[in-house]
Formats: C-alpha cells, sequence, structure tokens
C-alpha cells in the first residue's frame, strides 16, 4: 500500500509501464481498496499472534479476548 502513489505515478511517468504488465493489468483504485481492507483483516491475526507468542504461558483471559476479537471481524 505504501507504493500506491508510485504506481499512479508510473503510469504517467513512463510510457512502458503498462506495456511490462502484458496482459495483465496494474493495480487499480479498487485493488488498493481490497489490499487496505485485507491488511486491517490480518492486522488482528498478527496482534493476537505477538500476544499468544510474547509469553511463556498465555493466559486465558489474554487469549480469549484476542479470540473474540477474531471472530467478531470474521463474522463482519
Amino acid at each position: 500500500m505504501k507504493f500506491e502513489k508510485a504506481f499512479a505515478r508510473l503510469e504517467d511517468d513512463d510510457m512502458s509501464y503498462l506495456a511490462s504488465f502484458g496482459h495483465d493489468y496494474p493495480p487499480n483504485s479498487d485493488d488498493w481498496k481490497c489490499a487496505r481492507v485485507f491488511t486491517r483483516f490480518l492486522k488482528i491475526f498478527y496482534d493476537a499472534t505477538l500476544s499468544f507468542s510474547s509469553s511463556l504461558y498465555v493466559t486465558s483471559n489474554v487469549s480469549f479476548h484476542k479470540l473474540i476479537d477474531i471472530q467478531q471481524t470474521l463474522l463482519k
């Protein structure tokens, strides 16, 4: 996502940019929107993994809250 502006500028600045994709197309605004949503989704798993692995003894109250966060996100 941090390269979204770079992709947009390349399309204007480099004539061979679009040709380098062949039959595929560079990411468009919908692709970037999906990437942002997916990144937020994965952040919940990342935070839970850090929480679970930061201690030798994961307590149930810590893991329960993280699991509820994951469940709520999956339901959305």
